[in-house]
């Protein structure tokens, strides 16, 4: 949730602003970029094998961001106005997958955490919060908090300067979104995967961005309720399910890297991380094309 607050405050004032597509490309290339940190600290970390140390466990949070992205995917395509007040069934049903998904992940969880006692997750677990207690517990909230704070004020202003922007030059919305606030906001993600790596918390790393996408579709529902001219899903730009369709594509394969345990490499690389950043960059080629 916490590497997930620029994504939820950009969404609250793009609602407000009357611009839903800033940060419906947002919430879509957060997933993008989220993904290829994953890949990219794989091949930068080579020598650790990251996907190929963390737990199956990981199998059910990224199967819940398949299942969300692909829920808000079909939504924008059917470009559904059904709404109750201006809040659409479609946020409705997203949310409930997210609160459904969430229980089932909490409950794989404490069935995993049995098994851990003696494991390496349980060692990085335990390296993880040896690195925390090392820092008196007010430097800590002091930290989250300047940081919350920081997030609550920038992500307003990053907004009205990306309008303006898309209006002077002309350029869409959803390219703004997709490509470049994308990219500021996944920076939380991209600091902690980097720290959580050095610290061999893999499944830190893996948990987050999995995490981190679910919460980016289920934050289409709180641009919803901010958005009040109607149904977020009847006006956001289709081509943020051609993106929402790379990231399914992409969180398949990295699923697939992930419960095949091979040690073989090429020229000490894992051909599987070197697809997702490919593709990775192919959709957002594409999205800067169309």
């Amino acid at each position: 949730f916490a590497t997930s607050l620029p994504e939820l405050t950009t969404a609250v004032s793009a609602g407000r602003l009357g611009v839903p597509n800033l940060s419906a490309g947002d919430l879509f290339g957060s997933g993008i970029y989220n993904l290829a940190i994953l890949a990219a600290l794989d091949l930068i970390y080579y020598r650790r094998k990251m996907l190929k140390s963390v737990t199956l466990g990981h199998v059910v949070s990224g199967g819940l961001a398949i299942v969300m992205t692909a829920a808000a995917a079909i939504f924008i395509i059917l470009r559904s106005d059904y709404s109750i007040a201006w809040i659409s069934w479609s946020s409705l049903i997203l949310l409930l997958i997210y609160i459904d998904g969430i229980w089932l992940v909490k409950r794989n969880e404490e069935a995993i955490s049995k098994k851990r006692l003696e494991s390496r997750t349980k060692k990085a677990e335990v390296k993880v919060s040896a690195f925390l207690l090392e820092r008196p517990w007010w430097q800590l909230g002091l930290g989250m908090t300047a940081a919350a704070l920081a997030i609550f004020i920038a992500a307003p202003l990053m907004i009205t300067a990306a309008n303006k922007i898309s209006l002077a030059t002309g350029l869409k919305e959803t390219f703004f979104g997709t490509l470049l606030i994308a990219f500021v906001t996944s920076l939380p993600e991209l600091a902690v995967s980097v720290t959580a790596v050095r610290l061999g918390a893999f499944d830190l790393v893996v948990g987050n961005i999995f995490g981190s996408n679910s919460f980016n579709m289920a934050t289409l529902v709180v641009l919803d309720i901010f958005y009040t001219k109607g149904s977020i899903f009847a006006v956001i730009s289709p081509i943020n399910a051609i993106t929402g369709l790379f990231i399914i594509l992409i969180t398949t394969l990295a699923l697939m890297g992930l419960v095949f345990h091979s040690e073989k490499r090429y020229l000490f690389v894992e051909p599987d991380a070197v697809l997702i950043l490919i593709l990775c960059g192919l959709a957002m080629f594409l999205v800067w094309r169309f």
